[in-house]
């Protein structure tokens, strides 16, 4: 029964949103959460900026905004950025170190956006489970939040699978860099119902 609700609520939200969009001719608002924390540095923050490269050139800016939020957060905080080219430089310029806020990263994007994508390799320094509860009270506003984990660390993968299945998104993991650098892409509104119907992944 428990299951049954929460499904429908999530139904909801999804019809909710694009209601929204359609009834406004607005374009949707992607947003990338990305852990720059300094458990990302070499090769995991490497190829982080490498797959977001290749997902930012599937993405079609006539129709969608896309904003960034590192966390732990920087300075400048792009919102709804029409360029690929300043997305992109502003990844490739992004250098490692502090802490994983995650809660604090996605406080931002509710009622921002309609899809979010969270990636992260470690365990939040602060309570994104706690959000969560907030969230549903405020579900109207809830986005959908994909996450991708990166590396084998058992907490974090309940933190993120929980994440993900609490707002309607997907859970994906990468132990092997390479495939995520391949797979990332698919997450872009391009493949993304693809995606979720399992036709095509890491």
């Amino acid at each position: 029964m428990e299951k049954n609700i929460q499904k429908a609520i999530k139904l909801s939200i999804k019809s909710s949103l694009h209601d929204r969009i359609r009834e406004g001719n607005q374009k949707e608002t992607l947003v990338l959460l990305l852990d720059r924390s300094g458990s990302m540095a070499g090769e995991r923050i490497d190829a982080l900026k490498k797959a977001t490269e290749l997902l930012v050139n599937e993405v079609d800016f006539t129709k969608y905004n896309m904003s960034i939020h590192f966390f732990p957060p920087l300075q400048s905080s792009l919102l709804k950025i029409g360029n690929p080219f300043v997305i992109i430089n502003e990844v490739n310029s992004v250098m490692t170190g502090g802490n994983t806020p995650m809660a604090e990263a996605i406080d931002k994007v509710i009622g921002e956006c309609q899809r979010a994508i969270l990636v992260s390799d470690g365990e939040p320094t602060d309570n994104p489970l706690a959000l969560l509860k907030r969230m549903k009270e405020n579900c109207a506003k809830m986005p959908i939040i994909d996450c991708v984990h990166i590396g084998d660390s058992p907490r974090s993968e309940e933190t993120l699978r929980t994440i993900a299945q609490e707002t309607g998104g997907t859970y994906q993991k990468f132990t092997d860099l390479e495939k995520l650098k391949k797979s990332f892409k698919y997450l872009s509104p391009k493949y993304y119902g693809l995606l979720r119907e399992g036709k095509i992944g890491g």
